[in-house]
């Protein structure tokens, strides 16, 4: 089943999502024990990676002209 897309929404979703994964700074986490990780600091910046990859693609395809599926 496909849905249809709000470009707009998920931009604004995911640059929140970014700044929350940027304003946690999980290069500061590494000088702590590991007891004390709320989160491990490689899946973190993994995750920066995935976001700033799926904002490119919404950017792309808005740039592109294109109509999400479904428009």
């Amino acid at each position: 089943m496909t849905e249809s897309v709000d470009r707009p929404e998920l931009e604004r979703e995911v640059r929140e999502e970014l700044g929350l994964v940027e304003s946690s700074h999980p290069e500061d986490v590494m000088g702590q024990p590991v007891a004390q990780w709320r989160f491990d600091p490689s899946d973190a910046e993994e995750y920066e990676t995935v976001l700033k990859g799926v904002l490119a693609a919404a950017e792309n395809a808005d740039a592109a002209g294109e109509q999400p599926p479904g428009a």
